[in-house]
């Protein structure tokens, strides 16, 4: 018996299982290199593990998944899965909304200090520029500056 007749006397459902599977799989190596590479922080990948367990728990364990299907009231089977991974997936999108504002609110933090910072620095300018065309005490090189001279 080749892989393919092996393959084809499956039913749907087990084929359909195995590439969930293994599509969760490659999602974790896919995970850990992101993390590896520093492209993706351990924290934000925490997130995402739980999902891939859940889906791997509930593709391997059909029985849970039927029991949950149930509970649902869906009578399709699948559609649960679907059900409890648009659900993790609003979890998560939610985290990354609360993440988002806040760094939001960090940018206009920072934009103001920024504009402070560049005022205080062209008024600096503006008095070095006037020091050195006035040829004020110590004509503008750092000496003898001192107000009460």
């Amino acid at each position: 018996m080749t892989p393919e007749d092996a393959v084809s006397q499956l039913p749907n459902y087990r084929r359909i299982e195995i590439w969930v599977a293994v599509g969760a799989i490659l999602f974790i190596v896919l995970l850990i290199e992101a993390i590896r590479r520093r492209r993706l922080k351990e924290r934000y990948a925490l997130l995402w593990f739980p999902l891939v367990a859940a889906v791997i728990v509930l593709t391997v364990k059909r029985d849970w998944l039927e029991a949950l299907s149930f509970t649902l009231g869906v009578h399709h089977v699948p559609s649960a899965l679907l059900l409890v991974l648009v659900g993790l997936v609003m979890v998560i999108l939610f985290h990354f909304s609360t993440v988002v504002s806040g760094l939001l609110d960090d940018r206009n933090v920072l934009a103001q200090r920024l504009g402070i910072l560049d005022a205080r620095c062209q008024a600096l300018k503006l008095e070095v520029a006037d020091l050195r065309a006035g040829g004020g005490p110590g004509k503008g090189n750092g000496e003898g500056e001192d107000s009460a001279g």
